[in-house]
């Protein structure tokens, strides 16, 4: 079996049982191509670097998942059809691989860049500080 990485946007607009039908119908694909869903994020509402649609910001879900033959192309073409999903993009990660360690890695991941930006934030807000005295 295929594991896959995903990312849709959606309306922000939308109300969150609506959120939830457009994973359902994603989840509902990939259970009758004989796969599953690993896990899946929200990771909220973020602006747009461009409009999509004339709408400026999103509702982003990551999540991963195994599935077998055209499980990617049926679920690209539910989310064309969908006036609510703004952007979608599916990856594949290869036959057989751990999800959890992929996720797991990923947040590990997430986790030093967050700590890096920050280190990098303060030690500027110091120097700007420092730059007057």
């Amino acid at each position: 079996m295929t594991s896959y990485e995903g990312v849709v946007v959606v309306r922000s607009s939308l109300g969150h049982d609506q959120q939830k039908q457009i994973l359902a119908k994603s989840k509902n694909v990939i259970s009758e191509h004989g796969g599953d869903i690993n896990h899946c994020d929200t990771w909220g509402t973020m602006n747009l670097a461009n409009p999509i649609k004339s709408v400026k910001d999103g509702i982003f879900f990551h999540y991963t998942f195994n599935g077998k033959g055209n499980v990617v192309k049926e679920i690209e073409r539910l989310y064309k059809l969908d006036s609510n999903v703004l952007k979608y993009v599916h990856i594949s990660l290869g036959d057989n691989v751990d999800l959890k360690k992929h996720v797991d890695e990923y947040k590990d991941r997430l986790t030093k860049s967050a700590q890096a930006e920050e280190e990098r934030d303060q030690k500027r807000r110091e120097k700007k500080s420092n730059k007057y005295f």
